[in-house]
């Protein structure tokens, strides 16, 4: 993939402004709770609950995967120096936090309109067990779904 076509791939914005937009943006949907995981001293994860009507409160854990962005950006180089090696991975956080931002942004803007629920749009992040819906879906191949017929 050629990194002119990722999206936010020059950003700017500390990654950490982007989650404070974020967190601002599933409160103003209904969080009732935002926590955030941490790797290597990085934040890696937001898990955030909303009480969906009928359906209760619930949590969902969305990541921002800067090791697999940065993968990208060094795709996209032909040469990368060692000083240069931390501007990457710094690059990557940025970026993967902005398109994070990006699509929640999207996705609460469908919310807020009642184009669709909280559980509707985030449901693949919905933890279960320690698990998000689609990690445990894939675990099964998806046989939980049926054929699609």
């Amino acid at each position: 993939m050629n990194t002119m076509k990722i999206q936010n791939y020059t950003s700017q914005v500390p990654a950490s402004r982007s989650i404070t937009e974020i967190e601002s943006m599933l409160v103003g949907i209904g969080a009732t709770g935002i926590s955030k995981g941490y790797i290597d001293g990085k934040i890696r994860t937001l898990q955030f609950q909303v009480t969906i009507d009928q359906f209760g409160s619930h949590s969902f854990l969305i990541p921002a995967k800067a090791e697999i962005v940065r993968e990208i950006l060094v795709k996209g180089k032909k040469r990368i120096q060692k000083r240069a090696e931390k501007g990457l991975d710094e690059q990557a956080e940025r970026t993967a936090w902005r398109i994070v931002r990006d699509w929640v942004e999207s996705q609460c803007a469908m919310i807020q309109l009642k184009q669709a629920d909280a559980m509707e749009v985030f449901m693949p992040y919905m933890l279960i067990k320690g698990q998000t819906l689609y990690h445990k879906l894939r675990e099964t191949k998806f046989k939980l779904l049926g054929d699609g017929k």
